[in-house]
């Protein structure tokens, strides 16, 4: 099963979120918002299903993650998947 993480719970995060936690095929492993208020939305719907973490690094990081989601703004996307692609991520 793929381990994903999602970077990014701000406008489209949420909905994101909610394709990747419905999806059987996936483990939703990590959210990851530099903002700790909104992890703590995300802490009220997903609980201890999910990790949360505030460092982009420390999903790009673990190995025991295979695929990175980005729902963050638009300037950030290339330098993101560039990092997450360089550590083998899909």
């Amino acid at each position: 099963m793929t381990r994903i993480a999602l970077i990014g719970y701000g406008y489209w995060g949420p909905n994101v979120a909610k394709n990747i936690y419905k999806n059987p095929e996936w483990k939703f492993d990590t959210i990851c918002d530099k903002k700790p208020a909104r992890l703590e939305i995300a802490k009220r719907l997903y609980a201890s299903s999910v990790n949360y973490t505030e460092c982009a690094d420390d999903v790009i990081n673990n190995p025991e993650i295979d695929a990175v989601a980005l729902a963050v703004e638009t300037s950030a996307h290339y330098e993101l998947a560039k990092q997450a692609l360089l550590a083998g991520k899909h």
